[in-house]
């Protein structure tokens, strides 16, 4: 099996076994400090997904930005680290965030922008507890 697909299957399992830390559309994470946690946006109305950005409140920094080849084409740069999973699939986008700390606290936007510029835009709170 290729390394992306192997990488992607671990982000699709990921994504459907960390329950207690993820929240799909608007909503509250309560995650504990060293779990993962995902944010999960329902995109069934979309064809393709051109573009997923996650942008942390706190001054809009981007912590996160997937881009397809042609939005990449057009000059889009991906951004990522060695936290973060993506998933894309016929119902839902799932970002992942590994190892949660302190820092990861707060209010998170999630933006999805298909091939023909439909956005779907949601947040979620990220809490760590106990």
């Amino acid at each position: 099996m290729p390394l992306f697909k192997m990488i992607r299957f671990f982000s699709f399992i990921t994504c459907i076994v960390i329950t207690a830390g993820s929240v799909s559309d608007n909503g509250i994470v309560n995650v504990k400090e060293g779990d993962n946690f995902s944010l999960i946006v329902g995109t069934s109305e979309l064809k393709f997904v051109n573009r997923v950005t996650v942008r942390k409140r706190n001054g809009t920094q981007e912590v996160f930005r997937y881009c397809s080849r042609e939005e990449q084409n057009r000059g889009c740069k991906p951004f990522n680290s060695d936290r973060t999973t993506l998933y894309i699939g016929n119902e839902a986008v799932c970002v992942t965030f590994l190892d949660a700390n302190t820092r990861d606290e707060g209010v998170y936007d999630v933006e999805v922008i298909d091939d023909k510029s439909i956005r779907i835009c949601r947040n979620f709170t990220v809490a760590l507890t106990g």
